[in-house]
């Protein structure tokens, strides 16, 4: 009765786990007892129920029969593994087959389910190779790879010229590909770990079993596989990013291993297995994806750990038949070779971008957002502008266009993305300009300040600090500006106090009743001790249109003059960009996707008397 063609699916929802249970111990003690004939029935049992439930449509029954030989092989004897497999593998072929005949001649079938129990049956294969690899089984390993390699012509045998079928059958092919990398990129990280020997990788004779049929019409489909493949492993596709190498005992903290990490070394192995890819240049459009960006800083150091160990490790693997100059002389040619694809790559995916982006109009929205944190940077590190008007030094006057001001006026190149609406670059630090902006303002102060009374030289910095302090009445106006050592060299006898909560965010201790503000390393090893009132006076320029009405922040496009005006730049600042090389019209992509950022302050500030403030060098 149980999964027949009429089942109900509720009454099997309830009994299916008991089902898939008392299965699993029939046949572990089949194995244990050695009956052969019943183990065999068993499997041959469940073989024929996953081909009904994958007729009625049962997707939780395939699921769960289907991964039972996964369950089971690491617990049986060596005999009965070997008899699992030669039963069961043939299944694995037939689902997808099953698939492929269905979609060839325009059945109507559900295209998102058939996509589903493809993956559900390649979810299978991968997690009992893995087992196999783990218990050294070359001959089922063998067998496995002799099923589903029959698949692999069926992708191009037949011409699906409906569009959704073609594109279920490319899904399928997606995860057809994917078993071949997946298991060659374990395999060869393993040894590099030394987790197999080569002896042992070896017979797992993965040229045959695997690389013969790891095949493209175009080889930037290699490449496409290999990122969309990386991608969706992070989110737990066929479950591969939980393998490890080793067994961690539970309770005890462990770095977990990423399938990134394993992929990508697979990913550099097979480059240098399979030169010829390298050799080539790719005839089609890629499909665009962020990953292509960053894949030469990934690849790069696994080259180099390859070439350190090469002919201690990978010499017999990559080039057995070379002597050793040869071998030096092919990966270095071959590290070239795949340096410059990297590189091409990385190209064709930011022109691409650029070109997407080039027309696309700069959000409000985004700007704004940028402005906002902008304005939040220099509103967090503000102090001097700060400080000067909560000691009443500041005079507000109205903007005046012949006064200059003190900023950034700079073009950011090929970050025009991070300012339209369809794309979600975010460009870490950019917003920086607004702290960036506060700590060149903090500067020029102590520059000038420097500029009208040079440094007090001193060794005894506290014993100095505390005259001078002693000759204080009123200390109102008296700030002390300094760094950690500063203030570790006056608090020998704990005489600063640290305040926990202050109304002043810049201010945070007080020694002798003054108070005790942050000072940036602009000149290390120094101290200021200042009465603001009678020391400065600072002017601050505004507008009503600016942010806090002192603050001017623009995000502009650039003009054509100025377009122009940096492509006579193209020799000397946009020839080499990233690594690789672009031609002039390439270049004006790339002048053409940057932006023109301004972040101006304007101030003024007079020193009106040098009798009130010290600045100690110690």
């Amino acid at each position: 009765m149980f999964l027949g063609n009429n089942y109900n699916k509720y009454i099997a929802k309830i009994y299916l786990p008991k089902v898939i249970r008392a299965l699993l111990i029939s046949l572990i003690d089949a194995a244990k007892l050695d009956n052969e004939e019943i183990f065999t029935k068993l499997v041959l049992f469940i073989r024929g129920k996953i081909y009904n439930a994958r007729a009625d449509g049962s997707i939780s029954a395939f699921k769960e029969l289907i991964i039972l030989p996964s369950h089971i092989y690491p617990i049986i004897q060596q005999k009965y593994r070997i008899n699992l497999i030669d039963l069961f593998a043939i299944r694995f072929r037939e689902n997808i087959t099953l698939s492929l005949s269905s979609l060839s001649v325009g059945h109507s079938i559900n295209l998102e389910k058939e996509k589903v129990f493809s993956e559900i049956n390649y979810w299978a294969t991968v997690q009992l190779l893995k087992n196999i690899i783990d218990a050294r089984d070359y001959k089922s390993f063998t067998t496995v790879f002799d099923e589903i390699n029959q698949i692999t012509s069926r992708f191009s045998l037949n011409d699906y010229k409906n569009d959704p079928e073609r594109i279920t059958v490319d899904e399928i092919l997606f995860m057809h590909r994917s078993v071949y990398f997946i298991i060659h990129s374990w395999l060869v990280f393993s040894y590099a770990n030394n987790k197999i020997t080569l002896a042992e990788l070896n017979s797992f004779d993965l040229e045959n079993n695997v690389l013969n049929q790891l095949l493209f019409r175009d080889d930037i489909e290699l490449f496409e596989l290999f990122i969309e493949l990386k991608s969706r492993a992070f989110h737990s596709y066929l479950e591969i990013d939980n393998w490890e190498l080793i067994e961690h005992k539970p309770g005890k903290a462990y770095t977990a291993l990423s399938s990134r990490d394993w992929l990508n070394f697979g990913l550099t192995i097979l480059l240098l297995k399979r030169r010829r890819i390298v050799f080539t240049r790719f005839s089609k459009e890629i499909k665009p994806h962020e990953s292509f960006n960053y894949l030469i800083s990934d690849i790069q150091p696994i080259l180099e750990n390859v070439e350190g160990k090469l002919i201690e490790s990978w010499k017999s693997y990559l080039y057995p038949k070379m002597d050793e100059k040869e071998t030096i002389n092919t990966f270095n040619s071959s590290k070239e070779n795949i340096t410059e694809v990297l590189l091409e790559l990385k190209k064709k995916q930011q022109l691409q971008q650029y070109k997407t982006i080039i027309d696309q109009p700069i959000s409000d929205k985004k700007v704004k957002e940028f402005q906002s944190n902008v304005l939040k940077m220099w509103n967090n590190n503000n102090i001097i502008p700060s400080i000067l008007k909560e000691y009443n030094c500041v005079e507000y006057l109205p903007n005046d266009i012949k006064i200059k001001g003190f900023g950034y006026f700079n073009l950011y190149t090929k970050m025009k993305s991070m300012f339209t609406e369809k794309d979600n670059t975010f460009v870490y630090g950019a917003s920086d300009v607004g702290a960036n902006l506060a700590r060149d303002i903090e500067r020029q102060f102590y520059s000038t300040l420097k500029f009208h009374k040079d440094f007090i030289e001193t060794k005894d910095l506290k014993s100095e600090l505390d005259a001078l302090i002693g000759q204080i009445g009123d200390k109102s106006s008296f700030v002390i500006f300094a760094d950690w050592k500063g203030i570790d060299a006056i608090n020998k006898e704990r005489e600063v106090e640290y305040i926990q909560e202050s109304k002043d965010k810049f201010i945070y201790a007080k020694y002798k009743g003054i108070s005790i503000l942050s000072k940036s390393l602009v000149f290390p090893n120094t101290l200021l001790l200042i009465d603001l009132e009678k020391s400065i006076k600072y002017s601050i320029y505004t507008d009503d249109n600016w942010y806090d009405k002192e603050l001017l922040i623009e995000v502009k496009e650039l003009t054509q003059e100025l377009i122009d005006s940096e492509l006579e730049k193209y020799e000397e600042k946009w020839k080499t960009n990233d690594g690789y090389e672009v031609n002039k019209e390439e270049a004006e992509l790339l002048i053409k996707s940057s932006v023109l950022i301004k972040v101006l302050f304007k101030s003024e500030m007079k020193v009106i008397g040098t009798d009130n403030y010290y600045f100690f060098k110690f």
